[in-house]
């Protein structure tokens, strides 16, 4: 079990405004350190293989352009819905600089209550099925994605902490699975991926958010600050 950075102060803060009786929350957090297989994933290839670097600052590259019969993707099963006055996250950090076939690396999820939704990246922008761009981004550079749902009916999402769009999930029939990394079969990419987090905290107001971010974001334990910008990455707990 390894040990994930905490961040005391923003725990306070968001504590504070969690009612008594409520179920403790969790994260999972993945943040570049060893491969994820490593780390309580499994991976998911199909085809060839990959070539995969762990890089030194702490990110992982994901080449797959050898060929677009390919995909190399990293699941965790587990129950992910959140219970009352709770709020379900996943926060992803990434770049994106090349791709063959429009859409290819990106974030796919399945909840408790049998819905699902899919974030596919391409150079610059992030859809959803089916062919729905809800977020427009500048290509080649580092970009933090969120998700946040309070019923795991309906979902906000975030680039870079502004707001995107607002919509539901769709239905599904598979239990619950978080997935990530190249999850497009007949497309190609080179993507660096610096982490990814999704787990439960007390709800608390998206303005509330926007005044406790600057703490979130601040390591402790004398660590250098990486921008690993989340709307309600209140603490991350050793990994499950």
């Amino acid at each position: 079990m390894k040990h994930i950075t905490r961040c005391i102060t923003a725990l306070a803060i968001l504590a504070s405004f969690a009612t008594a009786g409520r179920a403790e929350p969790w994260t999972v957090t993945w943040d570049g350190n060893d491969y994820p297989e490593n780390e309580g994933w499994y991976r998911d290839l199909w085809g060839p293989p990959d070539i995969r670097t762990l890089n030194p600052d702490s990110t992982m590259t994901l080449d797959t352009r050898q060929t677009v019969e390919l995909w190399d993707t990293y699941l965790m099963w587990r129950p992910l819905n959140p219970g009352p006055g709770e709020t379900f996250f996943l926060t992803f950090r990434v770049r994106v600089s090349e791709i063959t076939g429009g859409i290819d690396p990106g974030v796919w999820f399945k909840t408790d209550n049998f819905k699902s939704i899919d974030f596919l990246l391409s150079m610059d922008h992030v859809e959803i099925p089916f062919f729905i761009t809800i977020a427009q981004f500048e290509p080649g550079v580092f970009h933090t994605f969120e998700c946040l749902s309070s019923d795991m009916q309906t979902f906000r999402f975030f680039v870079d902490d502004q707001f995107a769009y607002e919509g539901n999930f769709l239905p599904s029939g598979y239990q619950s699975t978080m997935a990530w990394g190249d999850i497009v079969y007949g497309a190609s990419s080179l993507a660096t991926w610096d982490f990814l987090s999704f787990g439960v905290v007390p709800e608390v107001s998206t303005g509330l958010l926007l005044v406790v971010l600057p703490l979130i974001r601040r390591r402790t334990c004398g660590q250098p600050a990486r921008q690993r910008g989340s709307l309600l990455w209140s603490r991350s707990l050793t990994d499950v």
